[in-house]
């Protein structure tokens, strides 16, 4: 069986919302990343969904992106696919010490 549990996000431009989120990953902290086609980023959430950050704009560079589709987490390795620049890039979760 399959349960429910809850949403979050809503529809817009702004940080924390959503225009055109293609996919999503959890980490082994409960970090929840979810790319944005619109946005050109991938955004991170807490745990009670609150927005932490953004990675990435539109464009070619590195933390750029054309088509930003696919998202991947593995330990402190994020990779992201851009499907319309045609690479993959990997990013280093790098948490502040306290």
């Amino acid at each position: 069986d399959v349960q429910y549990i809850d949403q979050f996000g809503e529809r817009g431009r702004g940080l924390g919302q959503f225009a055109r989120p293609k996919d999503v990953a959890v980490d082994a902290f409960g970090l929840i990343y979810v790319t944005d086609f619109a946005h050109g980023n991938f955004q991170l959430f807490d745990v009670d969904f609150a927005l932490l950050t953004f990675v990435g704009r539109g464009g070619r560079g590195p933390g750029q992106f054309e088509g930003i589709t696919g998202i991947a987490v593995k330990g402190d390795q994020i990779a992201v696919v851009d499907s319309l620049g045609g690479l993959l890039q990997v990013f280093r979760f790098i948490a502040p010490r306290n």
